[in-house]
């Protein structure tokens, strides 16, 4: 990752969240994320993740495609904190 891509900042806007220990899937809720600053590409199969390290929540995005760009291998992490 440059420096430049682990600058995005994020906002919570409307914070839902599913609770993993619920067997009922009926409880899922989603939440958005706006974003200001430098942003990753718009992309398609592609692989994200949250990692949790002392409090702090990053997302993770890798690789994927773009339609009119063609592949992508870029490596984004992004505080959702």
């Amino acid at each position: 990752m440059t420096e430049a891509e682990e600058q995005p900042r994020s906002e919570v806007k409307q914070v839902r969240h599913m609770e993993e220990t619920k067997d009922d899937l009926e409880e899922e809720c989603w939440f958005e994320i706006r974003m200001q600053g430098k942003l990753p590409e718009r992309r398609s199969n592609h692989v994200a993740f949250v990692w949790v390290n002392q409090g702090n929540e990053y997302m993770y995005i890798h690789g994927g495609r773009d339609l009119k760009e063609g592949n992508i291998s870029s490596m984004w992490r992004v505080s959702v904190t």
